[in-house]
């Protein structure tokens, strides 16, 4: 009982910012549209799922809002063993995603793709993801595999990642000879509201920087610097 009620006072103390800020700045409660966190799942089989996962999702549940398979891992493990984690997630209404595996099976044709989206909604996953990048596709063919995955009722989520030399990129305050650069806004978009993945160990850590240190702060910080264990989705 008593961590029952450290559960809902934790999560009463998440969703409005631990006491500052306005009504305006309040954490909306699941489904989240925005600063949603979506967690790793388990990397290995291990059975009886409930036992660890459950632990982890009775305690961080009401601050996880997906749970994402990460380097093909569903396909090292059992159907059943699979089930039984989304089936898990989904009672604290968390959404389950394939991860970037997808591109991989492409490769056998598009027979095979269409045969993993049906197996994937028989397991009980609720997105697809697609690394556009690895797969090199054209539009026209990245929109094909898109209409698939939505048609089979799954959501699908394209992964595009944007490269650059950071030598590139001017710092400020820096100044070349005869040049002019233009002075960096303060950047006022909170933690809050960013889409996150983290491994379950740092879901608690995050959610005391939504809440808390980063309110009104900008994002000039540790949190998304070499090392930090937040990825934006």
């Amino acid at each position: 009982m008593a961590m029952r009620r450290w559960r809902e006072d934790m999560m009463a103390l998440s969703l409005r910012g631990c006491g500052f800020g306005d009504g305006d700045d309040d954490r909306p409660e699941k489904p989240r549209r925005y600063g949603v966190t979506e967690m790793r799942s388990p990397l290995y089989a291990f059975r009886p799922a409930h036992h660890a996962l459950q632990e982890i999702l009775d305690s961080l549940g009401p601050f996880v809002d997906g749970l994402k398979f990460t380097g093909g891992s569903h396909s090292l493990m059992g159907k059943e063993l699979v089930r039984e984690i989304t089936d898990l997630a989904h009672k604290h209404d968390i959404y389950v995603s394939t991860g970037d595996w997808a591109e991989h099976l492409l490769r056998q044709g598009p027979s095979v793709f269409k045969q993993y989206v049906e197996e994937c909604k028989a397991l009980g996953f609720d997105t697809i993801e697609l690394n556009a990048g690895s797969l090199k596709l054209p539009e026209e063919a990245l929109l094909r595999l898109v209409r698939l995955i939505k048609t089979s009722g799954l959501q699908a989520k394209p992964l595009f990642s944007v490269k650059f030399d950071s030598s590139d990129i001017p710092p400020s305050g820096d100044r070349a000879f005869g040049a002019y650069i233009v002075p960096v806004k303060q950047n006022s978009e909170r933690v809050e509201d960013v889409n996150l993945f983290v491994d379950h160990s740092d879901v608690m850590n995050l959610e005391r920087l939504r809440g808390f240190n980063m309110r009104g702060r900008n994002n000039n910080s540790p949190l998304f610097g070499i090392g930090s264990p937040f990825f934006l989705m």
